[in-house]
């Protein structure tokens, strides 16, 4: 499974662990997420919120209304209203990594699973904002799980032959494609949205990973080791051959394209740390978003294009924050100070959604999310400086091999 993190998982970690957490660099001889837990999710792992909360944790007020799974955070309020729609993340709040939705609007984070013996990862919104699919480990293995926004209707979608991590649903949501880990490699897959008819994309030795949908469905952008280092690639949906964007030594990750299809945001550490950039869907005109210290990564745009969503350690904690489109202002979206990573951003849809049949028993409606006050920033802290070893040597030290000399 995803695994718990360790007492030592902390601030202390070591360069090239730091650089390879925030590159979201997955390795291709590894056939599960527990035996990488420190490249796993995409940035930082699961690792703060002991340091912070200690052994109890902050109190938790359950809201009835919203379904029973789900807890709102009082007090832990978003620091800047920004464009409509909600984002869902993950959260460290309890020491392991866990399912969260908040306004985007600005409001008190709700978390829809509070399972101390599972870790979830990887969020993504239906396009009706009614459901969010992601993976976890509740079940003993790797494993895609979907859940309605009001706590209800948990389902499983994969059964534990393939570890599956990474979801997307497609624009119309009838698919979800995801990472899949066949005999330690990690390519692409496609099944429809009930967890049917699971279809192979890719097939090669080199790692394929965080596949994303283009708006009209067409195509697939995501991330591949095909060509040495990471970059961002496209490929039709149905598969075939790939067309690839980045052309950079760096890693060029997270790719996640614009709502009118013209642009592609992603994470690249071609300027040192990773930071946000923007270019067109050809891989043109790549234009470079953010420019601080510390690590920018998870791009996501907001439902009418205007801003973007993402994680930065930048205030010295694992936070959300929005920017316009262009990157001259910024926001702290977040200030929980247990880690918030992996942001998606989706439409504000009922929080119960239609159900395809008649239910069995169906629930009561459930009211909007509640909003709380903001709350002030954390001071800014120096970025950890640029490891001189490069991401494979994590890899190679993980599989008990002698590290690339510098």
């Amino acid at each position: 499974g995803l695994g718990r993190a360790g007492a030592g998982q902390r601030r202390h970690e070591t360069d090239r662990q730091h650089r390879a957490r925030s590159t979201g660099y997955r390795p291709a001889h590894v056939a599960s997420i527990s035996t990488r837990v420190r490249l796993v999710p995409y940035r930082h792992g699961m690792r703060r919120a002991a340091r912070f909360w200690g052994t109890a944790g902050p109190a938790l007020v359950a809201v009835a209304a919203i379904g029973a799974a789900v807890t709102v955070l009082p007090g832990a309020a978003s620091a800047a209203p920004v464009a409509g729609g909600r984002v869902a993340y993950i959260g460290e709040l309890d020491g392991n990594a866990e399912l969260f939705v908040v306004e985007a609007a600005g409001g008190a984070p709700v978390r829809l699973i509070a399972d101390p013996t599972s870790v979830e990862a990887h969020p993504s919104f239906s396009p009706d904002g009614t459901r969010v699919v992601f993976g976890s480990n509740r079940a003993g293995t790797d494993d895609i799980w979907v859940i309605n926004l009001d706590g209800t209707g948990l389902t499983r979608l994969t059964t534990g032959d393939l570890p599956s991590i990474e979801p997307s649903f497609s624009p119309d949501g009838m698919r979800i494609v995801f990472t899949g880990l066949k005999a330690g490699n990690a390519d692409l897959y496609v099944m429809d949205a009930n967890g049917k008819n699971r279809k192979q994309l890719t097939d090669r030795s080199e790692t394929e990973y965080q596949p994303t949908w283009s708006p009209d469905g067409k195509r697939i952008a995501f991330t591949s080791l095909r060509d040495g280092n990471g970059d961002v690639y496209v490929m039709d949906a149905a598969g075939g051959r790939a067309t690839r964007l980045t052309h950079t030594l760096a890693f060029d990750t997270h790719a996640a394209f614009s709502p009118d299809g013209t642009r592609i945001a992603f994470s690249s550490t071609i300027s040192g740390d990773p930071e946000i950039w923007v270019m067109g869907v050809d891989g043109r005109t790549p234009r470079q978003l953010t420019h601080d210290p510390g690590f920018d990564a998870t791009p996501s745009f907001s439902p009418d294009g205007t801003r973007i969503v993402f994680d930065s350690d930048r205030d010295g904690e694992d936070e959300l924050y929005v920017m316009t489109v262009d990157g001259k202002r910024t926001s702290k979206l977040t200030a929980n100070d247990y880690g918030d990573t992996q942001a998606d951003w989706g439409v504000a849809g009922p929080l119960t959604p239609a159900p395809a049949t008649a239910p069995e028993a169906a629930p009561s409606p459930a009211p909007a999310v509640p909003g709380l006050p903001a709350i002030p920033g954390l001071p800014e802290v120096p970025g950890i400086a640029a490891p001189c070893a490069p991401v494979e040597n994590v890899v190679r030290e993980l599989l008990g091999q002698p590290p690339i000399v510098c």
